[in-house]
């Protein structure tokens, strides 16, 4: 199964949310996202797993130890 890695480190774009929703889509694949500490969360597309780094504002929080994990267990790394 291929791993998707999406890092929010700045406010979402219509362009980043459809890359995204196509990967959350995939019934091969699974797509996480890391949203920043200070940056605004959008909803989410079903079938994406999401965390904040640092706090948790609505979402599960993680720390850059869980963080690198889940870089180094990622196919792909897509910074927005």
């Amino acid at each position: 199964m291929k791993r998707f890695l999406h890092l929010l480190v700045n406010p979402v774009t219509e362009q980043a949310l459809e890359a995204i929703a196509r990967q959350a889509g995939r019934p091969d694949a699974s797509t996480m996202v890391v949203v920043g500490p200070n940056v605004p969360a959008p909803p989410f597309p079903e079938g994406v797993e999401a965390y904040r780094l640092g706090g948790d504002n609505g979402l599960p929080a993680i720390d850059h130890r869980r963080l690198l994990e889940l870089i180094f267990a990622a196919d792909t790394v897509v910074t927005w």
